[in-house]
């Protein structure tokens, strides 16, 4: 299963996100950490596409690829808290 690193939302979830896992750069992954708010030692870890500019992926694929220079800047701050308080809600209609 995998969940978003920034807002944790999950796949299976909402099946109509795309996951992006760590870019292989060491430069580009330490930000991405960072803005996850991670440890540099994490091997594993992936952001949904919610967090992506249209002009980080690459044109002319059959499937959303990320450019290698791209780095999360969308709904970083806002997602976070809107998550929370969805988690929350969630939480309570299941008691």
């Amino acid at each position: 299963m995998r969940i978003c690193g920034i807002c944790k939302v999950e796949q299976a979830i909402n099946p109509h996100l795309t996951f992006h896992s760590l870019p292989k750069n060491s430069d580009i992954r330490k930000q991405w950490l960072e803005i996850m708010k991670k440890k540099d030692s994490i091997k594993t870890a992936f952001v949904c596409n919610q967090h992506f500019k249209p002009e980080d992926y690459r044109d002319f694929c059959d499937r959303p690829i990320l450019k290698n220079t791209a780095v999360p800047r969308l709904n970083i701050e806002d997602e976070l808290n809107t998550c929370v308080e969805s988690i929350e809600h969630d939480s309570m209609e299941v008691m």
